[in-house]
């Protein structure tokens, strides 16, 4: 099966995106990387694979988690992940935990090339009310990806 008729990731996948933190107050320039493992399982109507990331602006998160990719028509996919991973808040974003600080994301990227995609991404983190305090923050990104 090929990436481009099924959205799915051979050996693995690299992402990366520029954007905009904090949709909600003070806009921050954000940068986001992503490696994506070979799928744990698939078929014709999407996969389930592993994915590990890491977010930048002022503050830093680290996580990793389930990803689902699945096809939505010629060239199209969609992806939706949620991780568990490590916030430090460096100044920006104060999400009253650092850990555990959840991310959910959904995107749609389309195939440009053989192994490129380019697409835009959404997530919210947040520490999903294991403290006391919990605003979350919401980023959105341009991404481009690139499967080895």
């Amino acid at each position: 099966m090929t990436a481009l008729a099924t959205g799915q990731v051979d050996a693995f996948e690299i992402a990366g995106g520029i954007g905009i933190d904090d949709l909600r107050g003070d806009f921050r320039s954000a940068v986001g990387l992503e490696v994506r493992t070979n799928p744990l399982w698939s078929n014709r109507h999407g996969a389930l694979g592993l994915a590990a990331a890491l977010e930048a602006d002022d503050d830093v998160w680290v996580g990793a988690g389930p990803l689902l990719l699945a096809p939505l028509s010629s060239g199209w996919r969609i992806e939706l992940s949620v991780m568990l991973g490590w916030y430090h808040d460096g100044g920006g974003n104060h999400l009253g935990s650092d850990f555990p600080m959840f991310r959910s994301q959904i995107g749609v990227n389309y195939a440009v090339a053989e192994l490129w995609r380019i697409g835009v991404a959404v997530n919210h983190k947040s520490n999903a009310r294991t403290a006391e305090r919990n605003p979350g923050v919401e980023t959105i990104y341009v991404t481009l990806a690139r499967r080895f």
